[in-house]
C-alpha cells in the first residue's frame, strides 16, 4: 500500500508526497483550487497557458526550453479541470530521478525551482502579465473552446450538464466563454493572477521515486514571501432542485445524441458511494451492462449507450447515439433498465462482473504518476482520503440490497437531445 504523506508548508498550502520505487521519474505539480465563477473561468484558463511559457529567469520560451533540455528533457504541462464546483488550475513538471543523471545532479530540486519560478516569478511588463504570449495563448484557448463542438458525444453531455446546472457553478464551462477570452487584456490577467496566488488554496504533489525534501523546501521558501489570505473552497455542494425538463438543440450531425441526467444525494464522502459505483457499472459501465446488452445489442436502439457518475455532484449521465426517430423508444428502454436496477432485478453474476471491472480501475492507479496523482487528489477533494486498496475493500463488501437501495435514490432530472443533419 502506497501512503500519501501530507504537510502544510504555508498558509493554505499543502505538500503531498506519494513515493513509489517502481517509478523512474518524479512529477511535481501545483494545483490552485479556485471557485468556478463565470467572471474568472476564462481568465484562469488563460493564466495556466501563459505562465507555462516563461519566467523572469527564463524570459522567453526558447530559454525555458533550453533549461528543460539541460534537465534531461524534463517537460511542463498545464491546464484547468472542473471538479464539482471548483476550477483547478494546474501546472506540472516531470523529469528523471536524480540517480539516473550522468553527474548525480539534483534534477528534482532544479525542476522544483523552474516550476516555482514559472508560477511565482512570471514576466510582467507595463503592468501586464507576459504580453509577449497573451495574444498567442488567447488564440490557442479560443481554438480549444471552438473544438469542443467537433466531439459531438462530449459536446452533448456538456450541453446537457450546462442546462441542468444553469445558474449554478457546475454549469459554467471550464474554459469560460469565447467572448470572455477575446476581451481579456494583459492588465486584467495580471490582476486575476494576483488574486489566484493570494487567495486560492494550493495543493502541491510530488509523485515518484526520489527525495521530496528539496522540492518541499523550495516551495515553502518561494511562498513564504507572499502575503496570502486563502479563502475556504469546497468542490462539494448540493445540486439545486429543479423540475424535470427536456432540452433539444440542432446541429450539423447525422446521428442524434441523447443524454439522460439523473441526480442523487449520494456524493462526496457518503458511505453509499461504493454501492452507487457498483450500481452505475451494472447499468452502463461495461460491455456486460444492462444498457449495452439490452438497449444496444438486444433491441438495437442505439449505436452506443453508457452511464457514468459524477461523485462530486451526485449526477449520473446516460448518453447514447441514436437515430432521431428512435429517441423516444430508446429513452423508454433506458428508463426500463434503470427501474430494473432499482427493483433489484439483476443477478449476482452481474454484480461480480461490475465489481471486477471497477477493481481493474483501482489496480491501475499506480501504473503512472498521473493516474496516481489524479486518484489521491480526487480523494482529497471528495473529503474521503481513501487509498485504492481501501476503496477496493469497501466495494467488495457491497451487497445486492445495497446496490438497489443506492439506485433508488436516482431521480430523472433532464433529457437532452442533439438533433440535426449532415456529417457527425
Amino acid at each position: 500500500m502506497n501512503a500519501l504523506h501530507t504537510e502544510e508548508i504555508g498558509s493554505g498550502i499543502w505538500f503531498h508526497t506519494l513515493r513509489d520505487s517502481r517509478f523512474k521519474t518524479n512529477r511535481i505539480s501545483v494545483h490552485f483550487l479556485s471557485p468556478l465563477r463565470a467572471e474568472t473561468a476564462a481568465g484562469n484558463a488563460l493564466i495556466s497557458k501563459v505562465l507555462r511559457r516563461s519566467s523572469k529567469q527564463y524570459p522567453d520560451y526558447q530559454s525555458l526550453a533550453k533549461a528543460l533540455e539541460h534537465l534531461y528533457g524534463a517537460y511542463i504541462e498545464s491546464g484547468v479541470q472542473k471538479r464539482g464546483d471548483c476550477q483547478v488550475v494546474t501546472t506540472a513538471i516531470t523529469g528523471i530521478d536524480d540517480r539516473f543523471s550522468l553527474d548525480n545532479a539534483s534534477i528534482s530540486a532544479q525542476m522544483a525551482k523552474v516550476l516555482s519560478d514559472i508560477l511565482l516569478c512570471p514576466v510582467i511588463e507595463h503592468d501586464a502579465l507576459n504580453p509577449r504570449y497573451v495574444e498567442t495563448e488567447k488564440k490557442s484557448l479560443i481554438e480549444s473552446i471552438e473544438a469542443l463542438v467537433n466531439e459531438k458525444r462530449a459536446y452533448a453531455v456538456s450541453r446537457a450538464l450546462r442546462a441542468l446546472c444553469d445558474g449554478q457553478a457546475h454549469g459554467i464551462p471550464v474554459y469560460g466563454e469565447k467572448e470572455q477570452v477575446e476581451a481579456l487584456t494583459g492588465e486584467e490577467l495580471l490582476a486575476q493572477y494576483v488574486q489566484l496566488i493570494k487567495h486560492c488554496p494550493v495543493h502541491i504533489f510530488f509523485v515518484g521515486c526520489g527525495d521530496d525534501k528539496p522540492a518541499k523546501q523550495i516551495f515553502a521558501d518561494a511562498f513564504s514571501g507572499i502575503d496570502r489570505e486563502p479563502f475556504a473552497v469546497s468542490c462539494l455542494s448540493p445540486l439545486a432542485e429543479k423540475p424535470f425538463s427536456t432540452v433539444s438543440e440542432t446541429l450539423d450531425v447525422a446521428q442524434a445524441k441523447m443524454v439522460l441526467l439523473m441526480h442523487s444525494p449520494i456524493a462526496g464522502s457518503d458511505v453509499n458511494l461504493s454501492a452507487m459505483r457498483v450500481a452505475v457499472s451494472i447499468l452502463g459501465g461495461t460491455p456486460m451492462s444492462k444498457l449495452f446488452l439490452n438497449v444496444r445489442e438486444k433491441e438495437s436502439l442505439c449505436y452506443y449507450c453508457a452511464a457514468r457518475y459524477d461523485s462530486y455532484k451526485g449526477i449520473m449521465a446516460i448518453d447514447c447515439g441514436v437515430e432521431e426517430e428512435q429517441c423516444e423508444q430508446a429513452k423508454e428502454s433506458i428508463l426500463k433498465q434503470v427501474e430494473a436496477l432499482k427493483a433489484g432485478d439483476f443477478t449476482e453474476e452481474e454484480i461480480e462482473y461490475a465489481k471486477q471491472s471497477l477493481a481493474n480501475g483501482y489496480r491501475c492507479v499506480y501504473e503512472s504518476d498521473v493516474s496516481a496523482e489524479n486518484f489521491f487528489f480526487g480523494q482529497l477533494l471528495l473529503q474521503t482520503n481513501n487509498t485504492p486498496e481501501e476503496q477496493f475493500e469497501q466495494m467488495m463488501k457491497v451487497q445486492k440490497e445495497d446496490v438497489a437501495k443506492a439506485a433508488q435514490t436516482l431521480t430523472l432530472s433532464l433529457v437532452y437531445v442533439l438533433k440535426g443533419e449532415g456529417e457527425a
